[in-house]
């Protein structure tokens, strides 16, 4: 794979997948501007990767699922061809997942786990990954993610950062123009050497070569969404429904994304030309956008009610029950008007977020299920839901769950790690992933604090 101006970068990437397979692990936050070519160094990554023998699992955050917890793991999990990662995960405490993430690397050695858009993805899956990263200095893996700036997402994994430059005009020589046609080409892309190419094949060989004129390209500030809606709106409107609905689809699973198809009295084999042309990619039954700009651009070009009607076809092919929560988001942006049916699958998702003790999650459920209600009590009472689950609770302590309360309280009165973990029957590795998650949910960031807040709720309870 041909990088332009990311030699430097690559050779990182080279370097630590090198130390991965002695059986020296290590992770990296590959991190850059919007356009930047952070997905195409984790392309580039992954092909290095299996070049060195190493496994491969990749996921990627979805901003539809930035709220949704161990999303990411989760479709690391069905990507996991062994299935060992699902049972690791399924077998542990449900707040246990770094634990979990880390033995199982363990058991699998040889392994790049890469995940793109990290910005966008649930805090949970990411604190995993970084408490993975930390701790597989002497085990075969790689953790490699990618996300655009800013990064305050990607605070808690603590990765060193591997930076992307903005791409000058110099790289941009290296596009097969004429300096002052690729002096152009860099101007307008803003430093996106993503846009820069997407401009440099717009182009005619005359245009190239600076001996026709050049067309007039939008200022910067929005070249990228301009030279991606130009590609898409070259196809057929089957394609472009096609790509609407895939766009839709967050998880890009083939088998949903044409069932939904079918339903609009579409057909899969519409996606062809877009993946003949590149702009996706399908593998294994998922298919994959050449870039989440491609992504959005291809949801939005069409109008809003197609959008809606796209989400409510997918909705209808999700229909196994561990499908749940991702039918309830396509239903909550694919109806408008009142729907009690729609109302009563939100409700579910709600009480489900609260037996999760994910008040937030749970709130916003409640909130959209009450506004699909029809009239009524019902309507009142999920309002009334709404309401209760958002407000701030009176203990401290109570989104936190029984293991991690346990943990808390043995903690904040004074005790190691290593005498917690004998007071509780558990490991050290455990007491110390429970820890990052309480510290998290808590918005603290010490024991001590944690002593503070304990000793406080303890007095509290003897008055």
């Amino acid at each position: 794979m041909t990088l332009i101006g990311r030699d430097r970068q690559l050779d990182v990437v080279r370097e630590l997948l090198e130390r991965a397979r002695d059986g020296q692990g290590a992770g990296v936050a590959v991190l850059g501007p919007l356009g930047s070519g952070v997905s195409s160094l984790l392309d580039a990554a992954e092909h290095e990767a299996v070049d060195s023998g190493l496994g491969v699992l990749r996921g990627a955050g979805r901003r539809s699922e930035s709220h949704i917890s161990m999303a990411l793991l989760r479709e690391l999990a069905a990507r996991d061809q062994t299935g060992s990662l699902a049972r690791a995960l399924t077998a542990a405490p449900a707040d246990d997942a770094p634990t979990a993430l880390q033995m199982w690397a363990e058991a699998a050695g040889d392994l790049a786990v890469i995940v793109d858009d990290a910005h966008l993805a649930d805090e949970p899956s990411m604190v995993a990954l970084g408490y993975l990263a930390r701790r597989c200095t002497h085990v075969p893996v790689a953790v490699i993610v990618g996300g655009h700036e800013p990064i305050a997402e990607l605070d808690t994994i603590e990765l060193p950062a591997l930076r992307i430059s903005e791409l000058t005009d110099v790289v941009c020589g290296a596009l097969e123009c004429e300096r002052v046609v690729a002096k152009r080409i860099a101007e307008v892309a803003d430093g996106s050497p993503l846009v820069a190419l997407e401009l440099a094949q717009s182009l005619t060989a005359a245009q190239r070569r600076g001996v026709a004129a050049l067309p007039e390209f939008p200022l910067t500030h929005a070249p990228i969404r301009h030279v991606f809606d130009e590609r898409i709106r070259s196809f057929e409107p089957p394609t472009r429904r096609a790509l609407c609905v895939a766009a839709a689809e967050p998880t890009g699973e083939l088998r949903v994304i044409a069932a939904a198809l079918r339903t609009l009295g579409d057909d899969v084999d519409a996606l062809e030309i877009a993946e003949e042309d590149g702009i996706i990619s399908i593998t294994n039954g998922v298919l994959v956008f050449d870039h989440s700009i491609r992504r959005n651009v291809a949801y939005h070009q069409l109008a809003a009610p197609s959008r809606r009607a796209a989400h409510r076809a997918l909705a209808v092919a999700l229909d196994a029950p561990h499908q749940a929560e991702r039918r309830a988001a396509h239903l909550a942006v694919g109806v408008i008007d009142p729907d009690e049916e729609v109302a009563a699958d939100l409700e579910a998702v709600a009480v489900a977020a609260e037996r999760r003790h994910d008040f937030a999650e749970a709130a916003r459920w409640w909130k959209r299920a009450g506004e699909l209600s029809p009239a009524g009590p019902s309507a009142s009472r999920r309002s009334a839901r709404a309401a209760d689950a958002a407000r701030p609770r009176t203990d401290p302590i109570a989104g936190l769950t029984r293991a991690e309360r346990r943990v808390a309280e043995v903690v904040g009165s004074g005790a190691t790690n290593k005498e917690s973990a004998a007071t509780l029957y558990v490991s050290v590795k455990t007491v110390d992933a429970h820890l990052q998650s309480i510290y998290r949910k808590l918005g603290i960031r010490s024991r001590a604090e944690l002593a503070v807040l304990i000793t406080r709720l303890d007095t509290e309870g003897e008055t």
